[in-house]
Order: C-alpha cells, then sequence, then structure tokens
C-alpha cells in the first residue's frame, strides 16, 4: 500500500476521510471476540485487592504458603527495581486517561481501582524493559533502574510485576478481562519487536510500518485501560472510543519522538536526543529518510544519516557525540522533518478533538477531563 505523508493533507476533514479509506490512522488490530468460561462468575471467583502486589509462592495444590521473614525478604528483593522507579516523578498522564474514560463509563469503585492498579503494574513493567531493551541511561532525570539495580535483576522485576498485573486483572468482574489483557500484552510485546527490529538491522520503516508499530506499542496500553473499563461499565450505552485511543497512542509517540529532539525538559529527563543514541527511527528521521522531506532525494543528507547510525551501530553503546547530533538536528531541521512532525501532530490533535466531539454528542457528556489532557499534550 502506497504511503501517503501527512505533509500532503490540505485540512483535516480530508486527512481524515483520507486516513479512514487507506487504514493509516484508524487501523486498530483485530482482535478475536473473547469466549466466557461456562461456570459463572461471581464474588467468589474474586482476588483479594488488600495487597499491591500478590504473593506467588502458593504451591499449585492450593496450598497457602507461610509468610515468613524470608519470604518476606525475598520479596522485597524482587520488587526493589519497582519500587525504585515507581519513586521517580511521573506525569500520570495514563491517570488521568482512566479518569477521563470513567466519565463515561461510570466503573464501580472496587473495578475502578484494580484497573487503575493493572495498568500501572504495566506501563511501570514495560518502562523497565524498554530502558533495558534501548540502553538508556536516565529515566525521568534519575539513572535507569538497571543502572541502579544492574539488567538482571530489573528483568526479573519487571517480568514479577508484568505477571502480577495479570493476576490482579482476575479480581474483575467480567471474565473476558483477563484474556482482554493477555491479548493486549501480546500485541504491545509484536509493537516492541517492530521497534527493535529496525533499530538492530538499522532499517528504516516506512511511515504506514511505523504507524502500526506505534498502533501496537503505545496504542496497545491505551486500548488495554478503554477496554477493560468498557468490560466492568454497568452503563447501558456504551460509546466505542477504539479510534480515540488509536489516535491518541499514535499523538502521544509522535509528540515523544518530538520532543526527544526539541524539549529542554526530555534533555533534563532522558539526556540530549536519547532517540539519536539508541539508533531509533523516530517520526522525524523517518520523515527525512523516506523521500518525503523538502530536500530532494539526491541530496547528501539520507547518506550522511545513515553512515552516522552504522558508526553508532559500531560504538558498543557509548552514543553520539553532542557535536554529531547537533548535525543530526541541522539535518531535520533544512529538510523540514522537525516542522513536518509538529504539522502532523497538529492534524492528529484535530482528529482527536473532532472524535471527541463526536462521542459527547452520542453519550449527551461532556467530557473535561480528556479535553484537560489534550490541552496538557498541546505543543
Amino acid at each position: 500500500m502506497e504511503t501517503t505523508s501527512f505533509t500532503q493533507f490540505g485540512d483535516i476533514e480530508s486527512f481524515l476521510h483520507d486516513s479512514k479509506m487507506n487504514g493509516n490512522i484508524y487501523e486498530v488490530p483485530p482482535q478475536k471476540p473473547s469466549t466466557p468460561p461456562s461456570d459463572t462468575f461471581d464474588d467468589a471467583h474474586r482476588t483479594s485487592n488488600t495487597d499491591f502486589l500478590p504473593s506467588h509462592c502458593a504451591l499449585q495444590n492450593g496450598l497457602a504458603c507461610s509468610q515468613s521473614g524470608h519470604q518476606k525478604r525475598m520479596q522485597e528483593v524482587v520488587l526493589a527495581p519497582f519500587k525504585y522507579i515507581e519513586s521517580l516523578p511521573s506525569k500520570g498522564v495514563r491517570n488521568i486517561l482512566i479518569d477521563a474514560l470513567n466519565v463515561w463509563f461510570k466503573v464501580p469503585d472496587v473495578s475502578f481501582n484494580i484497573i487503575r492498579e493493572v495498568v500501572a503494574l504495566l506501563h511501570t513493567s514495560s518502562l523497565m524493559f524498554d530502558d533495558i531493551e534501548d540502553g538508556s541511561a536516565l529515566r525521568r532525570g534519575k539513572p535507569a533502574t538497571h543502572k541502579v539495580f544492574g539488567i538482571a535483576q530489573t528483568i526479573n522485576s519487571s517480568t514479577y510485576v508484568l505477571m502480577s498485573s495479570i493476576v490482579k486483572a482476575r479480581g474483575l468482574y467480567n471474565p473476558d478481562c483477563s484474556k482482554i489483557l493477555v491479548d493486549g500484552v501480546y500485541t504491545m510485546l509484536e509493537g516492541q519487536g517492530m521497534d527493535l527490529h529496525s533499530t538492530y538491522l538499522m532499517e528504516c520503516p516506512q511511515e504506514n510500518e511505523y504507524l502500526e508499530m506505534v498502533d501496537r506499542k503505545t496504542g496497545g496500553l491505551f486500548r488495554i485501560a478503554y477496554r477493560l473499563m468498557r468490560a466492568e461499565s454497568m452503563e447501558k450505552s456504551i460509546p466505542d472510543l477504539d479510534t480515540i485511543m488509536t489516535i491518541l497512542g499514535r499523538y502521544f509517540q509522535i509528540r515523544d519522538d518530538y520532543m526527544n529532539l526539541e524539549s529542554a525538559e526530555y534533555t533534563g529527563q532522558k539526556g540530549f536526543c536519547e532517540d539519536l543514541d539508541e539508533g531509533k527511527f523516530s517520526f522525524p528521521l523517518i520523515h527525512c529518510l523516506g523521500g518525503t522531506s523538502s530536500l530532494p532525494p539526491s541530496m547528501p543528507h539520507s547518506l550522511e544519516l545513515k553512515n552516522i547510525f552504522a558508526s553508532r551501530a559500531r560504538l558498543d553503546g557509548f552514543g553520539l557525540s553532542p557535536e554529531v547530533k547537533w548535525h543530526i538536528l541541522d539535518i531535520l531541521r533544512n529538510a523540514g522533518s522537525l516542522e513536518s512532525t509538529k504539522l502532523a501532530l497538529n492534524q492528529l490533535e484535530r482528529g482527536l478533538r473532532t472524535e471527541l466531539d463526536l462521542v459527547e454528542g452520542l453519550t449527551g457528556v461532556k467530557n473535561m477531563v480528556l479535553r484537560g489532557l489534550i490541552d496538557k499534550m498541546h505543543i
């Protein structure tokens, strides 16, 4: 399928229309319908919500394990990396999103709190994995978790927390919730695999391939939150928000790509142009290398960038010098790639607001929390 650049859309109406036609902006990975278990799911099946993280040392035959001092010590050790990254400052975007969704879904308090915990555990687990896989030195302005606890212990803690999110989801009423979560995790891992693949092989993806990766990796967590809340909602009229979650995931990721290169705040939190150190093909780089920039394909900028990234791969994790990063930024600016990225964000934001207007019209409920989140992310 031929990819259409964001910059070719003259207005939001044609952008939304053409995007729906070519599958770029609204396409959501298909999901097979869940098959509920044959037995009745009632309060007896709900797991206890008294502990933030469950104990996993119970034997398979159902015998309860003793909560000895040694067992508590083991949990302290395995959760130490998790508690470290949890202690770092966060903007809480995902909690705001869950609050916004609840304006329409009105999920019971017990289920609402479980969903918040599940999403928080899953998100934090993914951050620990991401920092290892990307070779990140910083997270939220502090040393990345694996720089403090080592790679092996961080992987172990991240896996433990991931499994804890799945166990925690068993406390939800709807039996489909466990499948929603597991399917969503599979989707996120597929997206992460696509991202790692292009970085490792230094293969610049096409724009549509990048968007498919984003839909799975970033949009996947948003859709997990939405679908869990939809499954637990007691409302008779439930809006379909798959489109909004897809656009939001794209906006969030492309915004992160842009801010990583242009924001002084991001420099303080993650380091100067960290995506370039990682060799990541972010949206501005794909625009520049994909032939949609304002520079003709024959210009040497494409060859320069490819050679820089080839050299980076031979640096064994030492990253690029500030001078090389400034040179890359000059190339991106001259190619119009940063400006094109900002234009894409403006178009996606208009798409979000258009879809929000439609859902508010259908439900008759104004969602000021979601509008506030969009305003907060505006560039």
